[in-house]
């Protein structure tokens, strides 16, 4: 685990990092650390050698051993049996997941008593839920996050909250509600319509959990990340694999933020060496063959890592510089918007919230202007913001966020330490 880091080896000689892209070495919660950031403290320190061993490591890690001569090397050969399905060109049903082709090598494997595994990196049976009429997306109240359509009901993947699916919207009050998108439970139902006589397994956070024996008996397995953590633990017990499918990889390629690019290649790199185990036929269906993640995973090589560190390098994102993620929380008062009789009424609850959501963005907009006036003379660190986080509210509390750029390993500037606590 983690805390096998701070282990009070009297002698250390070398430290191991299995994984390394794996975001679980980053802890969220107090005490909050970065295993892979210690271990290298702890490394110089000891005078020990240190070793990640990773499918797609960090570009942290990537630049780093090019800039002190370390050697690594990417287990990264151009896949012979990849194929890149474009969705705008192959024959599907209507509204249907899978094209034609995808269905046929599907069928083809299991024809020849081999397994087909599904990555989807998405639960329950669709995406979000949106009125044909206005475009109201439907959101959780307590995140502001879209909430996920599943078999009867609307869950956020968040707080894990759940309401019933509404029949009409909330906007408009029209009854055209459409789910975007597909999950695994979606995935799911479509698959057991085509191969009706094949044993599917669905394996992510929503399913239960299954024993070795109905493992080696399943047919088609469906899972999320969850699946390709649990690898060996998994595929060991499974029968030989045929075909290892991405039915979407618009839900890996959209994701947010400075390190998309680099999520979206680790998890098609993990996927496809993962086919390459088995031998098995590759299929990544997309809208977009010519994205450029898609192209450097098709290829092979060191291509992704040189061009995505150039852009690092051109928007000062780390490793060439240091990012401190600064969060307000306003939290309304629990005893505004209640009723005489105790209860909260919608409009007052609202007007509350309302005023919440005010006051924290004038927070987060005078913090902003006080910390560029500190810190943007040298023009060595930069602010970014405010804006708005995902997700824009955590237990009723509404948030702001404000990103400081400072010189790569330099400590945080000290004028962050004197904000307020609700920061």
């Amino acid at each position: 685990t983690r805390t096998a880091v701070f282990a009070p080896f009297p002698d250390l000689r070398h430290i191991i990092i299995c994984d390394e892209e794996s975001l679980e070495y980053k802890a969220e919660d107090n005490p909050r650390l970065d295993t892979r950031a210690v271990a290298a403290i702890r490394a110089r320190q000891t005078n020990a050698s240190l070793t990640i061993i990773s499918q797609s490591p960090r570009l942290e890690s990537f630049q780093a051993s090019q800039k002190f001569g370390a050697p690594i090397e990417l287990s990264e050969p151009k896949p012979r049996d990849l194929e890149i399905l474009d969705l705008a060109q192959e024959v599907r049903e209507r509204g249907a997941v899978f094209c034609d082709r995808a269905l046929l090598a599907m069928g083809n494997a299991l024809a020849n008593g081999k397994t087909v595994v599904i990555f989807q990196n998405r639960r329950g049976a669709g995406g979000s839920l949106q009125c044909r009429d206005c475009s109201y997306v439907f959101e959780c109240p307590e995140c502001n996050l879209p909430w996920t359509v599943h078999a009867q009901i609307l869950k956020c993947h968040h707080c894990n909250r759940t309401v019933p699916i509404p029949l009409s919207c909330t906007a408009c009050g029209g009854t055209r509600l459409k789910s975007a998108g597909a999950g695994t439970q979606r995935i799911e139902s479509e698959l057991r319509a085509q191969f009706p006589q094949a044993r599917i397994l669905r394996l992510d956070s929503d399913a239960p959990t299954v024993t070795a024996s109905v493992l080696r008996e399943a047919q088609i397995v469906i899972g999320t990340r969850l699946l390709i953590g649990r690898f060996r633990e998994t595929f060991e017990r499974l029968r030989p694999v045929g075909v290892v499918g991405i039915p979407l990889a618009e839900f890996v390629m959209s994701r947010g933020g400075f390190r998309a690019s680099e999520y979206a290649h680790q998890w098609f790199t993990a996927i496809i060496n993962i086919g390459l185990y088995f031998g098995a036929r590759i299929l990544i269906q997309t809208r977009n063959p010519e994205n450029a993640v898609l192209q450097s995973v098709a290829n092979g090589g060191y291509d992704f890592y040189n061009t995505e560190l150039e852009s690092r390098r051109t928007f000062n994102y780390p490793p060439f510089s240091r990012l401190t993620l600064l969060v307000y929380h306003a939290q309304m008062d629990p005893v505004r918007g209640r009723s005489p009789q105790g209860g909260r009424s919608r409009a007052s609850g609202r007007a509350a919230s309302n005023g919440m959501e005010a006051a924290a963005t004038h927070e987060a907009e005078r913090t902003a202007i006080t910390l560029r006036a500190a810190l943007e003379k040298d023009a060595k660190s930069e602010v970014v913001g405010p804006f708005v986080p995902t997700p824009g509210k955590r237990g009723g509390a509404h948030l702001r966020a404000i990103l400081v750029k400072s010189p790569a390993g330099a400590p945080p500037p000290q004028e962050l330490r004197s904000l307020p606590p609700e920061w």
